[in-house]
């Protein structure tokens, strides 16, 4: 995070009700103001996660999506409306996000993120992320999101639906970077091979299935929440490799957390080994 001054006066009337709630305040409010978040995908979960992170007051918003807007996802895409069929998801979102709150600075891109550019994306074009989210909504971008989070030390949370469930799944990739004894894995420790995983909520386009509006804007709020904590640093935020489950049939949910494993292809320390040794 970068250190920012005070709040302007019309900035503290916009967040007037969060800066009185007690474990906030103007501090806490400068925190999230200083914060940098690269969100990928603005549908189903990206529309309703960025307007209340935007709502939040993070200090920097970097969008990415290539889709355009069509009739047949705006019963949860709730920042576009038929009259923007067509238009490219990520420019209409940056001009509605602009005006709900004028103090975010918010940038979109219609690139598709893929292993052509996505190194320079988070190493060159842009500085510092704090935290990457991913909404993205097949497989192969979440493993590659993920590969390159691992890879250039960025925290990461993939959200994700599947029908009436939810997951956030949550890497801090900062702090198990420093730590040489971390035992905490990572998604290929679980997974080696993308095409093989079980991973919940890897296709929001599952058509087959069908998709209830409410269930991504509840998953996406709670992914905010889930921010809002890591950011502020309260306790009871995820760990490090923890799955949080919400099953919205019955509202039980359950953390899953699991080891890393030392024969692992992107963090193992044999693999680690067999690097150095070459």
């Amino acid at each position: 995070m970068e250190e920012v001054t005070g709040l302007a006066f019309d900035e503290k009337r916009y967040y007037k009700r969060q800066l009185s709630f007690p474990m906030i305040g103007e501090e806490g409010q400068n925190k999230l103001r200083s914060s940098k978040i690269l969100v990928v995908g603005a549908g189903g979960l990206g529309s309703p996660l960025l307007m209340y992170l935007v709502g939040l007051g993070i200090g920097e918003i970097v969008v990415f999506d290539f889709d355009k807007i069509e009739y047949e996802n705006l019963h949860r895409q709730i920042l576009f409306n038929v009259d923007e069929i067509g238009e490219y998801k990520a420019l209409i979102a940056i001009k509605k996000l602009q005006k709900y709150n004028p103090w975010v600075k918010i940038s979109g891109y219609t690139e598709k993120i893929d292993e052509k550019n996505i190194e320079e994306i988070l190493s060159k074009r842009f500085f510092a992320f704090d935290l990457i989210i991913d909404c993205s909504d097949n497989l192969a971008t979440r493993f590659l999101i993920h590969d390159n989070a691992y890879k250039f030390h960025i925290n990461l949370l993939s959200v994700a639906i599947d029908h009436l469930s939810g997951s956030l799944l949550f890497f801090n990739f900062v702090d198990s970077a420093d730590s040489k004894t971390g035992e905490e894995g990572c998604l290929r420790c679980l997974w080696p091979n993308s095409q093989n995983s079980q991973i919940l909520a890897l296709d929001e386009n599952k058509n087959f299935r069908g998709i209830l509006n409410i269930v991504p804007g509840m998953i996406a709020t709670m992914a905010v929440m889930e921010i809002a904590k890591f950011l502020l640093k309260w306790e009871g935020s995820l760990k490090q490799a923890e799955n949080f489950l919400i099953d919205l049939t019955n509202f039980e949910t359950n953390r899953v957390r699991w080891n890393k494993k030392k024969d692992c292809s992107l963090c193992g320390s044999l693999n680690s080994q067999d690097k150095k040794q070459k």
